[in-house]
């Protein structure tokens, strides 16, 4: 299963387009602090989201055993938690625990990741690219986590 990695140019421009409507359940997001408007501001759902799909398009035409299904199925979650967190969160709390959630998919995706390499599934180098982009979503919930993330890490403005 030895295929190129997609670079991110390749994967990018795959998440949908923000809605446009009020009220559409799970997408409006309106912050206190004039911050997040749609989950799909925040850069760490857009990397989340592209790398789920990156993945996807990666192992598609690997061997389907539970080692790709579940590498499959972590990495898509990890933006859906996002999403669930930004959605129907009630508050901080609830807000907190549902990110927690999908650092911990961000943490079960690179061990998955680190089966399919150690099985052939991927190449060494395919693997450690995988591996160094969930590092850095996994950085960038923790900074979400504990509240702390600044602006321009979590939307990606400048």
């Amino acid at each position: 299963m030895a295929e190129r990695c997609p670079d991110k140019a390749e994967v990018g421009g795959s998440i949908p387009p923000a809605p446009t409507r009020r009220g559409d359940r799970g997408q409006v997001i309106v912050d206190r602090r004039g911050g997040v408007r749609n989950v799909r501001d925040l850069q760490v759902f857009r990397r989340a989201y592209e790398a789920g799909i990156g993945l996807h398009r990666l192992t598609a035409k690997a061997r389907t055993d539970d080692t790709v299904s579940q590498l499959r199925r972590a990495s898509k979650s990890v933006a859906a938690n996002i999403a669930e967190a930004y959605s129907i969160a009630n508050s901080p709390a609830e807000r907190k625990r549902i990110l927690g959630i999908a650092m911990r998919e961000a943490d079960e995706a690179k061990v998955w990741l680190e089966y399919c390499r150690d099985l052939g599934y991927l190449s060494p180098e395919e693997a450690q690219r995988w591996l160094q982009e969930y590092d850095e979503i996994g950085a960038m919930l923790h900074a979400l986590w504990r509240g702390q993330g600044r602006r321009d890490e979590v939307t990606g403005d400048r």
